[in-house]
């Protein structure tokens, strides 16, 4: 027996790759695949740290909101009554009541639901969802009727461009919902169940006060001008109040207001705490501290909050209040 001859057993380490081993052993595999993976990782992360802001940005299409559709213009005009309209009005329009209500038609809803009211008008591009095709039976939110096309003119019809109509006369409105129908000769018929129902909610067959209308700039730069009085105002309270802290009430406001100016003009743009003590009370403890007040307020006993109101009736009394 040679002691010089090496024995091999199969527990020894190979000093060379066998390939064919390998492959009969997909367990070997993974020393070569692991390194493979992981400089794959590694690149894959310095490639997108490079491409971050490319890789991350949103591709939102340019569609404008229903929400952001521009209000029809107002004109300024005076409260009035308006007249009461027949049920012969509602059922059996005249010529001439079509051609008031194609008027109407052009100039309220042609730029988004078309000159022939296939939802094509040039405003209505851009909206989502799109204007109401007439001409299609399908999908209308409300109904077909004219019960139903009365409620949507009048009151709008939320989540879309539908904005309401309700300054128009009763029987605008009506003259519009005609010409409409005239899109298609298949519109449902209502009974006269719907006509009363309609009545009972919006009153169609007695006369009707339509409130006074301005502008939507003028009201914005009414309601601005307002503001810039009020702040003026609460600067001069809180100037007096100051100069009588030996006033108990006083005292009281100031103690228990985070910031006096905001809540001098939480009641300036809220009138109403005037009416009662309860009502004085229920705005000066709602939405604290925004409103001004420290919410240790609603602690105080009510014979201290009557006292206060008391104390701002007569400060506020002779004082203009926009």
């Amino acid at each position: 027996m040679n002691e010089n001859k090496e024995i091999k057993t199969t527990h020894d380490i190979e000093e060379e790759i066998n390939w064919r081993n390998v492959v009969k052993d997909p367990s070997r595999w993974f020393g070569f695949i692991y390194p493979l993976f992981l400089i794959a990782v590694i690149m894959g992360g310095f490639y997108y740290i490079d491409n971050m802001r490319t890789i991350t940005r949103n591709e939102i299409e340019n569609v404008m909101a229903a929400t952001a559709y521009e209000m029809p213009v107002i004109e300024m005009k005076k409260g009035r009554m308006t007249k009461g309209v027949d049920v012969e009005v509602l059922t059996s329009p005249t010529q001439e009541l079509l051609e008031k209500g194609r008027e109407l038609y052009i100039a309220n809803c042609s730029s988004c639901h078309g000159e022939n009211g296939n939802g094509d008008g040039a405003a209505g591009e851009g909206l989502d969802p799109k204007p109401r095709n007439f001409h299609d039976k399908d999908g209308w939110t409300i109904g077909r009727k004219i019960s139903d096309m009365y409620k949507a003119v009048e009151e709008g019809i939320e989540g879309t461009g539908m904005v309401a109509y309700e300054y128009l006369d009763t029987e605008d409105k009506i003259a519009m919902i005609h010409y409409i129908r005239t899109f298609e000769d298949d519109f449902p018929q209502d009974t006269d169940e719907d006509f009363v129902q309609l009545d009972m909610t919006y009153g169609l067959y007695e006369p009707r006060k339509l409130p006074n209308q301005i502008p939507i700039d003028t009201a914005i730069n009414r309601i601005a001008e307002g503001g810039k009085q009020n702040k003026k105002i609460a600067n001069s309270v809180f100037e007096f109040l100051n100069a009588n802290k030996s006033n108990e009430s006083a005292q009281v406001f100031l103690e228990y207001t985070a910031c006096p100016k905001t809540a001098l003009i939480t009641l300036l743009n809220n009138k109403s705490w005037m009416e009662s003590s309860q009502k004085f009370y229920d705005i000066i403890s709602s939405g604290q501290p925004q409103n001004g007040f420290k919410t240790e307020i609603n602690s105080l006993p009510s014979e201290d909050i009557n006292q206060m109101y008391q104390y701002f009736i007569t400060l506020f009394s002779g004082r203009e209040i926009s």
